[in-house]
This record gives structure tokens, sequence and C-alpha cells, in this order.
């Protein structure tokens, strides 16, 4: 699984790159993120499941962050802003799961294992942008080029799907012992998701409507 993401993420930069030579996206400083942003997921897959791999994830996600802001507008910083906020409430929730489970090989004691878990449900549906918690991203899809919107919605928010895809091999129990609760963000979000879109008025936003397939 780590690794199977790479050539769609490599196709998926591919096409990104020919669009933004035919539609420019932004500036120079636009390109070096973009670049960067990719280098960082392949990077973090071909790293597999360890804290190297789940550090240069958070990089990846944090430089997504200056894609949007080079879009230069008052309107893409305040986006930016957002989208920060949530990376990093995001990794410091994951990290703190992720040590506490010690990369999901141990389970640890009550009540623990269950604050490991609210901790990566928090820090899951802040990366992916779930509802209740999908404040940053109608504002990024608004806000910033197409291109953007896509490469952080089909590279960075797959390679963090990709990372709870793992720990259901490596940490069972955090979905099988949760699953009400994990069922329920997927119910919410699909719910929600479904009401956003249909209040939005613009495309954009409309299809960057909060996900809800997280299984």
């Amino acid at each position: 699984m780590d690794t199977v993401l790479i050539p769609l993420f490599l196709g998926i930069a591919l096409g990104v790159g020919l669009y933004a030579r035919t539609i420019p996206q932004g500036d120079r400083s636009w390109w070096r993120f973009a670049v960067a942003t990719v280098a960082l997921a392949v990077a973090a897959r071909l790293a597999g499941h360890s804290w190297f791999a789940t550090l240069l994830a958070s990089a990846a996600e944090l430089v997504a962050v200056g894609m949007v802001w080079s879009g230069g507008t008052g309107a893409a910083r305040a986006a930016a802003r957002k989208y920060l906020t949530a990376v990093v409430l995001a990794t410091l929730c994951t990290w703190m799961a992720l040590a506490l489970t010690s990369l999901g090989t141990l389970r640890p004691g009550a009540p623990w294992d269950k604050l490991a878990v609210a901790l990566l449900l928090i820090g899951v549906a802040l990366k992916l942008g779930l509802v209740p918690v999908w404040f940053w991203l109608p504002a990024v899809a608004r806000a910033s080029s197409a291109m953007t919107t896509a490469l952080i919605v089909a590279v960075v928010d797959v390679g963090a799907f990709c990372e709870l895809l793992t720990l259901r091999d490596t940490a069972p129990w955090i979905f099988t012992g949760f699953a009400p609760l994990w069922i329920g963000l997927a119910v919410l979000s699909l719910l929600g998701a479904a009401l956003l879109a249909l209040a939005q008025r613009e495309l954009k936003p409309m299809l960057a409507s909060p996900r809800s397939t997280i299984w």
C-alpha cells in the first residue's frame, strides 16, 4: 500500500504540470511548492510505515500550505491560515496518537487506548476536511488555483488516507474495537457533505465539499 500510490502521484503531478504550463496557476514560488509537495508525498510512501514517513507526510502538508499562500491575494492568505491551523492541529493529534500506540504496534491500557483513537479521529477529520471540522476546505477551494486544490486533494489527502489504511493492517483494534465512532464520523460527513454541497453556488467549493469515504 505504501508504494502502490507512487505511480498515481507521479501521474497526477504530470497532469498538473502540463495543465499549469498551459494555464498558469501562479508564479515561480507556486511551482517550487508544488514540486516539493509531490516529492515529499512520494518520499513518505517510499519510507514505509515509520516515524520518518510520518515526518515526510507532515512536511508535505505544511508545504502545501505554501501553495495556497502563494496565490498572493488576501483571500488566499486567509485560506492558507485556516489550512495551516488544520494541518498543525491534525499533526499534533496524529503524532500523539501514534506515540501512544508506538506507531500502531501496541494497544495501550485503558483509558489511553480511547485517548489514542480519539486523537486519531480528530487528526484524520482535520486532514481530510471532514464534517464537522471542514472549515478550511471550502476556503482553500475558493481562494486557490484549480491545480492547487487538485494537488491537495489528490496527493496530500490521499497520502493521509493511505496512512490510515496502513494502520488498519498494523493496528486493527483501532477500527474493530471502536467501529461505531468511525462509522459515526463517516455518516456525519456523508450527510454534512451533501448538505454543504447543495448550499454552494460556486463549482469549486461544491466539488471540494467534505469527503466522506474513510473506510
